[in-house]
């Protein structure tokens, strides 16, 4: 409580504590700038997240005050509990994305991505298909793993990624025309770390923001 409350006065405005689980968690929601952020700390996880329905650049992520400030949180709870070895640490982007002026892509052209012969099967069995999209995964040579989602965006997807209230009401207030969803998790699995949480998230923030910057090219060009 102590760690977290030192991250700033005014930077959580929810603490909770529960007993049962051993619990301790933080929030705060910031309407007027739409952002929002979440914390729980437990004796075998720590998890924490952010939001913005405005963006944040992925190459800029760890400039940004408010992710700067969690990860030397993370880092202190880390060296005050002496721990070293990870059954997995990961990082994940969900990406809404803008491409060809957000102008609506139907799904039929996300269509031409798969087998026709595949699409047809499908279509014919179990009747008119609503929606579709890419899921992979695989492993780096630097051991870091990943699974990618990726696909056309629709009003139903905001609700799917349950994004907080106030975010999720701001994102669809905000008149830019999303048409394509990335779902990126990086993690590494059962290893000691050496460096500074920060310092790791680097090579996963490089690779997906390589990514996104080629995959919104490619689509722009086929779509």
């Amino acid at each position: 409580m102590r760690i977290l409350n030192d991250m700033g006065d005014e930077y959580w405005s929810e603490f909770q504590d529960t007993t049962a689980s051993r619990t301790i968690s933080g929030s705060s929601d910031d309407k007027k700038n739409g952002t929002s952020r979440r914390i729980s700390v437990e004796p075998t996880t720590l998890n924490f997240v952010f939001e913005s329905a405005a963006g944040v650049a992925i190459d800029a992520l760890l400039q940004t005050e408010t992710v700067a400030t969690l990860f030397k949180g993370v880092q202190e709870l880390i060296e005050r509990f002496e721990i070293h070895e990870f059954e997995r640490a990961g990082i994940r982007f969900v990406v809404l994305s803008a491409i060809k002026k957000g102008v609506p892509i139907p799904k039929e052209k996300f269509n031409r991505l798969f087998d026709q012969q595949l699409i047809g099967c499908i279509n014919s069995k179990f009747g008119t298909i609503d929606d579709v999209g890419l899921s992979v995964d695989g492993e780096g040579p630097d051991k870091l793993k990943y699974h990618c989602r990726l696909g056309p965006y629709t009003d139903e997807d905001l609700k799917k990624q349950q994004f907080t209230k106030h975010v999720a009401s701001l994102v669809e207030e905000s008149g830019i025309k999303r048409n394509v969803i990335f779902d990126l998790d990086l993690y590494e699995q059962k290893f000691a770390l050496t460096v500074k949480p920060s310092k790791w998230a680097l090579g996963p923030i490089e690779k997906s923001q390589k990514l996104v910057t080629e995959l919104e090219k490619l689509f722009s060009e086929r779509f």
